[in-house]
């Protein structure tokens, strides 16, 4: 049971116990009590009150769910927040924030900015968001969104990164990161060179994409249109950089592609957890389904005006897993979806490509 910054104020045990006995018949409980591992009370900064707390030694978690280690400064005063660690008592950390130029009226051994009663320091891991073309011209007639960023997704629907985030089972203390990928006029580059693109950008911000992770924490990307290639080459990099699901380190957790544009001319990165959602008469990126995902789904049309941007959409998502769902039932896939092939008419098609082979950008 957790408060609202995620601190664990008590820890309920899968066993009961029976308290009290019938009057009418003592060989049974009168009731039965739920059995705590723990209970914590903290000051602001994540120390424990003394004598308002009772715990069992294997108990782990403590301030803001992170797991802490009472062998190294004591009962509850060290905190291993993944890059940094903190002392409750103080409540400073001995290593600098990696973030700390962003912020230079703040010190860099501070605690989520000294606003610890009402806020909490993100781990690392992170979901990024990579859009697609944008111009604000033509968003005077609202035929695109009107720039990158995080108003590129509102654009389609003010509550998708939140539905986007429940559909990846995000947790609400991993953060979002915006990158803009969109071109210059929407025909000046092929698949193929967002696909490099995507690689060179990951190479010259590595260090700020990966800031503050710690092992054992991944990245997912989300990506619409010409965003697509773009994200399809920073995860490659990436991945052989950090790993790839089941690494000890860091890890490329999977990819989320809406309407990839030109999915004829790249190929998502093998052995990532990929899935593509594409409407059937999208008129400015055709339903191609691209090479290397795990699931390539085409639903039924739209309609030519929403198609495009219809994938970005709380609709969208049930929909595929409706058909994820669906599919299982039905025996057209396997539990891992990998090399089956596919049919669903009721509201689309699923497939997932056999040719995992990577494009060379």
């Amino acid at each position: 049971m957790t408060d609202h910054l995620g601190n664990v104020l008590a820890t309920v045990l899968d066993r009961k116990t029976g308290t009290g006995t019938l009057t009418s018949d003592p060989t049974k409980y009168d009731h039965w009590s739920a059995d705590l591992a723990s209970t914590a009370d903290y000051y602001p900064g994540g120390m424990m009150m003394p004598g308002r707390n009772t715990e069992y030694s294997w108990s782990r978690m403590g301030m803001q769910g992170q797991q802490k280690d009472d062998e190294v400064y004591g009962k509850g005063n060290f905190v291993d927040m993944g890059d940094r660690h903190l002392d409750t008592r103080i409540i400073r950390t001995p290593k600098t924030d990696n973030l700390a130029a962003n912020y230079p009226s703040v010190s860099p051994y501070v605690y989520a900015l000294n606003t610890f009663p009402n806020a909490t320091d993100p781990d690392g891991q992170r979901v990024i968001f990579v859009n697609g073309y944008f111009n604000s011209i033509t968003n005077l007639v609202n035929l695109s969104p009107p720039s990158g960023g995080k108003e590129y997704w509102d654009y389609f629907s003010p509550s998708f990164i939140s539905d986007v985030r429940s559909f990846l089972k995000v947790d609400k203390k991993e953060t979002n990161v915006f990158i803009d990928a969109s071109s210059s006029y929407g025909g000046d580059q092929s698949g193929s060179d967002r696909y490099g693109m995507g690689i060179q950008y990951a190479k010259d911000h590595f260090e700020e994409l990966t800031s503050g992770m710690a092992d054992g924490e991944g990245i997912q990307f989300v990506s619409h249109s010409e965003g697509g290639a773009f994200s399809a080459g920073m995860a490659d990099y990436m991945s052989g950089r950090l790993g790839l699901a089941g690494s000890p380190n860091n890890y490329i957790k999977s990819l989320l592609y809406l309407s990839p544009d030109e999915a004829d001319e790249f190929s998502s990165p093998s052995n990532i957890t990929a899935n593509q959602i594409h409407y059937k008469d999208d008129p400015v990126s055709p339903a191609i389904p691209l090479k290397g995902v795990t699931n390539s789904v085409i639903l039924k049309g739209k309609g030519v005006q929403y198609s495009h941007g219809g994938t970005v959409d709380k609709s969208a998502l049930k929909k595929f897993n409706d058909m994820m769902s669906e599919a299982k039932k039905s025996g057209t896939i396997n539990n891992t979806y990998s090399n089956s092939d596919g049919t669903l008419t009721t509201d689309g098609s699923y497939s997932t490509p056999k040719d995992t082979k990577k494009a060379n950008p």
